[in-house]
């Protein structure tokens, strides 16, 4: 009997400690902004990371909303746009896709590389308006339908019998594949 109400007033101790708030030093998980309602880079850094990580999960709705709340808080961050229209094309709303990747173009985003290479851009990467908005861009239309060749103004790159081929201009340079 005295163990039994041993173990009873043990229980109702541990109990009572789990209920207690814990003073840890830290803030709440949600990244907290700061006095003007933006956010730090180091909360966006961790809000593209989680958009990624969502992206990963196949968790197209969650990766917008959290691309979408950095860019409220920085409306210049390209990275946020582009996996925006990345997890938008995988949804299969390509009119999204393509508006959130028109605004990382028009921030300054530049990679064309990643647009032709990202399987993610799959699903709206032969769509007329995907291929228009390239061009207009000054990107020729085999760089936007994944072929081995980039093209951009007077400038490509293209994969032949092991090499690439480096076009500028009037040069042209062969590089081994290796």
């Amino acid at each position: 009997m005295k163990l039994a109400l041993g173990l009873i007033a043990m229980f109702s101790l541990l109990i009572g400690a789990c209920n207690q708030p814990q003073q840890t030093g830290t803030t709440s998980a949600a990244p907290q902004q700061a006095s003007d309602g933006k956010l730090t880079a180091e909360q966006i850094q961790k809000l593209l990371t989680e958009a990624l990580a969502e992206l990963d999960k196949k968790n197209f709705g969650r990766s917008i909303e959290i691309t979408v709340r950095i860019t409220k808080s920085d409306s210049g961050n390209v990275e946020a746009y582009v996996v925006e229209s990345q997890a938008a094309s995988m949804a299969g709303d390509a009119k999204a896709a393509i508006d959130a990747l028109e605004q990382a173009f028009q921030n300054g985003f530049k990679d064309i590389e990643r647009v032709t290479k990202e399987r993610r851009f799959d699903p709206i990467r032969s769509l007329p308006e995907f291929q228009e908005m390239l061009r207009r861009r000054g990107f020729t239309s085999s760089a936007t339908v994944g072929e081995k060749e980039v093209s951009a103004g007077n400038v490509s790159i293209k994969e032949e019998a092991g090499t690439q081929v480096i076009k500028a201009g009037d040069i042209t340079l062969r590089v081994p594949k290796n």
